[in-house]
């Protein structure tokens, strides 16, 4: 699953960055999805708490997110930590007393408020006591509009004044010296569109088995737990245990039975299997065989290879190389938010890693690239031989594992 936004900062006046403003966005096309605000901005709470995090767009920023009168009146403010958000108040909100004691409250909670897009008036005057900013459009009021607004405003000199739509930098130095303190427009930058990447239940699950399994020590009795909890894993669980590759002849009843059974390498092979069709979802099955045929050829590899490789991160290597592509996305930032350990993210973010070579090598047999081929066997001293039977080997071996589970 994906969460999309559009990002775009908030300036001082001295150009550094003081926040971005997140606009709920649907794709990567940067329009405002035909939804109404109120859908969007429990979207945009929903994306930012359960799936994304702020983290991910405000970059150690605050982040100002718009706020709907209902969504006010219903407090879902505080769904967001208060130190990492500016609670921008819609145009859209009519002041209203209720309003008011919200504003209240979530000031005392530690919350920064803001009025978007301000127009003068005496309904709104009571909250100017409240609110720490005031966002105004620089382009719909005149200089005199803008000093009349600025002498009323003097009675509260704790506000901040944010200049929203500064397209140059002439309108910038302009609004400095009417007073403005804080910035926002084109003329800094069109608001981009920012993708994280979340993950969906049964997906985190099976990112979970994969940290477990490949700890020290992995702890067998939560491995067993977690598979009983998920009726689609204990299904696979079951169906891969007894299938042809082990050629057995009794049969397995329980959870506990098949991982007892299956032993710790199988074990491993099995979770990481699912893993691929866990993450890959939707997408083609070819997409994960291709990946456990990675693993396979990377962890046979590593061997020959010589380099004090552990074999289980190469073979997780293979099987992330592809992960990508299962989830539309930069493989380094999803890399990164993966239980995964040093020696791995460093394959994936240093092109010169040894690891590059074995992937380079598996690639060139997937397109059939033999000069590819045979340049890297001889710049790694592999004998070409011994890789294509490991390739070999790898396809029988991918085709096996997908069957085993579907």
């Amino acid at each position: 699953m994906s969460f999309f936004a559009a990002r775009q900062p908030i300036l001082d006046t001295r150009k550094d960055v003081f926040g971005y403003e997140l606009l709920f966005r649907d794709s990567y096309r940067n329009v405002y999805p035909d939804i109404c605000n109120e859908a969007a901005t429990s979207r945009m709470i929903n994306g930012l708490t359960v799936e994304s995090g702020i983290e991910n767009f405000a970059q150690g920023n605050v982040a100002f997110i718009n706020f709907t009168e209902a969504s006010l009146l219903n407090r879902y403010p505080f769904l967001l930590p208060h130190d990492k958000i500016v609670v921008e108040i819609l145009e859209t909100v009519q002041p209203s007393a209720e309003i008011l004691i919200v504003c209240k409250e979530l000031k005392k909670a530690g919350f920064i408020l803001a009025l978007d897009d301000y127009v003068d008036s005496d309904e709104w005057t009571p909250f100017l006591a409240v609110v720490d900013i005031i966002k105004i459009d620089y382009q719909a009021l005149s200089t005199a509009e803008i000093n009349a607004l600025f002498v009323k405003l003097q009675d509260f000199p704790k506000l901040q004044l944010l200049a929203e739509k500064i397209e140059s930098n002439d309108e910038f130095c302009h609004a400095k010296t009417l007073g403005f303190t804080l910035f926002q427009g084109y003329f800094f930058s069109k608001p981009e569109i920012i993708k994280s990447l979340s993950l969906d239940p049964s997906q985190t699950t099976i990112v979970q088995l994969m940290q477990i399994i490949h700890e020290p020590e992995p702890d067998i009795d939560k491995i067993v737990k977690i598979i009983k909890h998920d009726a689609n894993l204990s299904i696979k669980t079951l169906r891969y245990v007894q299938s042809p590759i082990f050629k057995r002849s009794t049969t397995i009843n329980s959870i506990n039975q098949a991982i007892v059974t299956l032993g710790m390498d199988n074990l491993k092979r099995l979770i990481s299997v699912l893993f691929c069709a866990q993450i890959a979802g939707n997408k083609p099955t070819e997409l994960s065989r291709i990946a456990i045929q990675r693993a396979y050829f990377c962890e046979h590899m590593a061997t020959i290879l010589r380099k004090n490789i552990v074999n289980d991160d190469a073979f997780i290597i293979g099987l992330l190389s592809l992960i990508d592509a299962m989830l539309d996305g930069d493989i380094k930032a999803i890399i990164d938010t993966l239980p995964v350990n040093a020696t791995v993210k460093e394959a994936f973010l240093n092109k010169d890693s040894w690891a590059n070579y074995m992937l380079s090598l598996c690639e060139a047999f997937e397109r059939g690239s033999w000069d590819d081929l045979f340049a890297i066997c001889d710049e790694q001293q592999v004998d070409f031989f011994i890789a294509e039977e490991i390739y070999m080997r790898a396809q029988d071996y991918s085709t096996q594992q997908i069957q085993a589970t579907q």
